[in-house]
């Protein structure tokens, strides 16, 4: 299949915004963004997508809509009060499109014994072509990569027949609360892209921490 002159020209700014990418992964790595600790890696964020002159909007984690939803999960010694997510609007210079969501989450797992890490778990390092650090695969590559491909469109000089969306959400890894939060704020799409590091793959899963 022949790349049209548009997809070219968006491939060759994803290929020069490498390093970027690269770097802002690393400093969401830095931030040790454990349950209840995100603000430091929401800070990143919200930097990253100002600097991209998306619309940002803070959604609040103490939202009663939200504490109220059925499927919302209470965490215990966490206080919703004054967390919240991050979502960035590309607006769109067109109409006649479809929307499109990337969700990605900032909290990561604990570390764990420190003593167990060959390096630092929040000191990202980059050893065979891998960058090793707590979170570096789950998730905060793919919040840098679906940011980075975001504004590989724009510096690109494409415009959009529709609107996308960027989400940074917390309390994905014991809850799913993040993410909720945004649905009852009333973010949607007609297309979502998780890029979580498993491929193309559906799963039926149960959530749960041990």
């Amino acid at each position: 299949m022949e790349t049209s002159a548009k997809e070219k020209a968006l491939l060759d700014r994803v290929e020069a915004l490498q390093d970027e990418m690269f770097d802002l992964t690393a400093r969401l790595v830095a931030e040790p963004s454990v349950l209840g600790n995100e603000a430091g890696a929401l800070a990143v964020m919200e930097e990253a997508m100002g600097d991209m002159g998306l619309d940002l909007v803070r959604v609040a984690m103490d939202d009663p809509r939200l504490l109220a939803h059925p499927e919302y999960a209470s965490v215990p010694g966490v206080s919703a009060d004054g967390r919240h997510n991050l979502v960035g609007i590309r607006r769109a210079e067109e109409t006649g499109g479809n929307s499109c969501l990337y969700n990605g989450h900032l909290d990561v797992v604990p570390a764990g014994p420190e003593d167990m890490w060959s390096t630092p778990p929040f000191d990202p390092v980059i050893r065979d072509g891998w960058m090793h650090g707590r979170g570096a695969g789950d998730m905060k590559s793919g919040v840098a990569a679906m940011a980075t491909a975001l504004r590989a469109v724009s510096a690109a000089g494409l415009g959009l027949r529709a609107e996308a969306m960027l989400e940074a959400v917390i309390e994905e890894e014991n809850s799913g609360n993040g993410a909720l939060a945004c649905r009852v704020a009333g973010f949607d799409a007609q297309a979502v892209l998780i890029p979580e590091p498993f491929g193309p793959t559906m799963l039926t899963a149960q959530p749960g921490v041990l």
